[in-house]
């Protein structure tokens, strides 16, 4: 083998050093650099993730004051009993109490049936228009509110007297009830 020129001596060199370089470069350069960046996100996250916690901690005193008030409000919308019978004989009073206090008359009133934590009952009852008007303002602004699914009025006297008389009404109530046995 023939000896190498000086010039080609110096660019096998100036290879060599590229080479280790490059190498150095990747193995310990690189790496640095970019646990570096890795840290920098990271602690960027960090400090994003630290003041939305002392947000949400700062904010603790009004979502326990929220939900208090949640609390109390909840009363007003749901019925909490210690059984399905317990909760159907209480709407089964109401029921029986409101369309009195209008002046109408109670026909019968089934027994509620819970499905999906809600109390669904019928009934019927003899009202005049008046009395029918009151007794739906008074079942909707009493707590608890009441939803009223289904009302069919039947005015058949009205085809014979021609003026309205006292009207067979019948209506579907739903109302969310809270079994102490199911929890």
């Amino acid at each position: 083998m023939r000896s190498l020129a000086d010039r080609e001596r110096k660019f096998v060199a100036v290879f060599i050093l590229c080479l280790f370089v490059g190498v150095v470069w990747l193995l310990v350069v690189a790496p640095v650099l970019s646990g570096i960046s890795e840290r920098r996100e990271r602690k960027m996250a960090l400090s994003q993730q630290f003041q939305a916690n002392q947000r949400i901690i700062g904010s603790i005193p009004r979502l326990r004051r929220q939900a208090e008030q949640q609390k109390e409000a909840l009363g007003r919308f749901i019925v909490a009993a210690p059984n399905a019978q317990t909760a159907s004989a209480t709407m089964q009073e109401r029921l029986q109490r409101t369309i009195e206090a209008t002046g109408g008359e109670t026909r019968a009133i089934e027994d509620g049936q819970i499905a999906d934590d809600v109390l669904r009952m019928r009934a019927t009852a003899r009202l005049t228009l008046a009395q029918l008007t009151a007794l739906l303002v008074h079942m909707q602004n009493e707590p608890p509110y009441l939803t009223i699914e289904t009302l069919n009025v039947t005015a058949d006297q009205a085809l014979v007297s021609g003026r309205l008389e006292i009207m067979e009404v019948s209506f579907e109530i739903s109302l969310p009830v809270v079994l102490a046995q199911s929890h």
